[in-house]
């Protein structure tokens, strides 16, 4: 262990700087918290988006396929069932950047 020099001795009671540091330390902390509400906060705002594109494409095929003439499976005896679904989820907040998933 190096033996203390006069030079270092005067930093030993020496406070100046600390609240500084403390600070940078503290605000660090905040800094994290803030981003990571922002980042939940912007995953809600995305879920919330995807699903109402899920019910909207739901309500448009119910509106479409929902006659007593139509029989079940829709996929087969609705033939305008596709592209009603697409244009009603594309017509949302998402626009083309969600599709329908063909099987």
């Amino acid at each position: 262990m190096a033996k203390p020099t006069k030079s270092n001795k005067s930093f030993v009671g020496d406070t100046q700087g600390a609240a500084a540091v403390e600070f940078a330390g503290a605000a660090m902390m905040l800094i994290v918290g803030i981003l990571n509400a922002v980042d939940v906060g912007y995953y809600v705002l995305k879920r919330m988006e995807v699903e109402n594109a899920a019910q909207v494409g739901a309500q448009a095929a119910w509106k479409t396929c929902y006659d007593q003439s139509f029989m079940l499976p829709a996929t087969q005896n609705c033939p305008s069932l596709t592209s009603a679904i697409t244009a009603a989820i594309q017509s949302t907040s998402l626009g083309n950047l969600v599709t329908l998933a063909a099987d």
